[in-house]
């Protein structure tokens, strides 16, 4: 059977997280991101076109795409150049068990009937029915248009060392349009390792370089994602939705930009590295982030967004800008986010991260939401609000190294930071080394703040407000403004009560 369950895998998420069920549901609800094969868009059943002899040789594909219906090794023996007909799904499709497609050092490169079109260079799967042992390997996958890689409930697949240059695909009237260059969906055991994802140039309401959706065991290892941009959407390295187990090692998200263009029906113009939602039993081991350029919405290196049982050591992040000209407003940055229950970060470092006049008040190095997190030998360095002047600017807000995850929407923005650990952290350069804002139960052992404006900031006496606000761009339609009190208390500095 595949990992998709979605009940089990709910309760394995909030478990720890001591939200209501109600809250439970409308955290779901209202940050779901799922795109399914969609049968009833006209094209007939997929497997509709030529049929692969075992263990062919693949030197040339039609216009309706190849479909591997039983098992074996099939091998590319030329470069091919696939024009696809009007009604194809994929040049490749794969309907059986137990499939070897070794691309052989081979590329296949696709002209698509249309840059709105929802096709495949390889499908594997018809989202209806289980296949299992699966492996795609060894070569190139040029100028794909939707997605390059889509598997639906598969057991066991494997992509090694793939190149996928070149994602193209337009369209914004079907909402939630998840274009990607890797989209693993309803998967048991997926195993993506020494593969690049380059050269996305997209407009649709979301895209990512490799996804996971409702998938048990998401391993990522080695890879790389870089130079991918969407022109009205949010933007996202290696990610994952309601899915468990996850690890994540060794890769580098590098060069992703959204753009605001109008399209106000997505969810969301963030851009984004690394971002498991509602996920459990995360692993990210040494991954980098670098230069995420954001737009009108969120900017973070790594969000670890709504999730339970998470660790990520040796994380740096490094250029991540949220609201740059020509939009000077933002929502805000961050090197690494957490909202979650049960979290670690270990030996992590992120620097150089802008927020331009941030709706939600802050740019962070790190920042917490949640409860049961622990934050060790970690370094956050120049951290900063600016003005649209590009000047740095505290009546925007602070440039946080160390502090609460803020946001103004209903579901997120009275839930505290509680119980969380600094320990042998460092921010350095920062508007704000660690600010102690909404904060409850929580430990500050042996912190460093070299060369911050402000050392400490405590604002608990009397309690402080802050207001933040969020407009259609940044996830809010209707817009949001919303007055927030510190609920700050019982917290400790060096054995300091605050």
């Amino acid at each position: 059977m595949t990992g998709f369950d979605h009940q089990s895998i709910l309760q394995r998420v909030f478990a720890k997280s001591g939200l209501t069920a109600s809250e439970q549901t409308h955290l779901v609800a209202t940050h779901r991101y799922y795109h399914q094969i969609d049968h009833s868009n006209g094209r007939p059943a997929i497997g509709g076109g030529e049929k692969a002899a075992p263990d062919m040789d693949i030197s040339e594909i039609g216009p309706d795409g190849l479909c591997i219906t039983q098992s074996g090794h099939y091998r590319l023996t030329a470069d091919i150049k696939w024009t696809a007909g009007p009604l194809a799904w994929a040049a490749i499709c794969v309907l059986a068990d137990d499939v070897i497609i070794d691309l052989n050092g081979h590329s296949i490169s696709v002209e698509p009937v249309a840059l709105d079109s929802e096709i495949a260079t390889i499908l594997v799967g018809d989202g209806l029915t289980s296949y299992k042992n699966i492996t795609l390997r060894n070569g190139v996958l040029l100028n794909a248009g939707f997605r390059a890689i889509w598997a639906q409930k598969i057991n066991n697949i494997t992509v090694d060392n793939v190149l996928i240059s070149g994602i193209t695909f337009n369209n914004i009237n079907k909402r939630n349009c998840f274009a990607a260059g890797i989209y693993i969906d309803e998967c048991a055991e997926a195993a993506i390792t020494g593969c690049t994802v380059q050269y996305g140039y997209v407009t649709s309401d979301v895209a990512g370089g490799i996804v996971f959706m409702h998938t048990l065991g998401a391993q990522v290892t080695d890879c790389t994602i870089t130079n991918f941009t969407n022109y009205d959407g949010s933007m996202q390295g290696i990610a994952g939705y309601a899915s468990l187990d996850l690890s994540w090692t060794g890769c580098t998200v590098e060069n992703l930009q959204s753009f605001f263009n109008g399209n106000l029906r997505t969810g969301g113009h963030t851009v984004i590295g690394y971002m498991p939602t509602i996920c459990a039993g995360i692993r990210v081991t040494d991954c980098v982030a670098r230069n995420m350029i954001g737009s009108r919405d969120d900017c973070h290196g790594m969000s670890i967004f709504v999730c339970a049982d998470a660790q990520s050591s040796g994380f740096i992040a490094d250029n991540v800008v949220d609201g740059p000209p020509p939009y000077n407003l933002g929502a805000k940055a961050t090197g690494l986010e957490i909202y979650g229950w049960n979290i670690a970060l270990v030996d992590c470092a992120v620097s150089n991260i802008f927020a331009h006049c941030p709706q939600d008040r802050q740019s962070a190095g790190f920042s917490v939401w949640g409860n049961d997190i622990s934050v060790e030998r970690c370094n956050a360095n120049n951290v900063q609000v600016y003005n649209a002047a590009g000047e740095p600017d505290t009546s925007y807000g602070y440039g946080v190294g160390f502090g609460w995850a803020p946001d103004p929407r209903p579901e997120f923005r009275a839930v505290p930071a509680e119980s969380i650990r600094y320990s042998a952290c460092a921010a350095e350069n920062c508007q704000v080394g660690f600010d102690s804002w909404c904060h409850i139960g929580s430990t500050w052992d042996d912190i460093a703040t070299p060369g911050c404006d402000i050392k400490l900031l405590v604002q608990t006496d009397p309690p402080a407000e802050r207001t933040l606000f969020a407009d259609p761009i940044s996830e809010c339609n209707p817009p949001v403004t919303v007055t927030l009190t510190n609920l700050a208390r019982d917290n400790v500095v060096k054995d300091m009560l605050l």
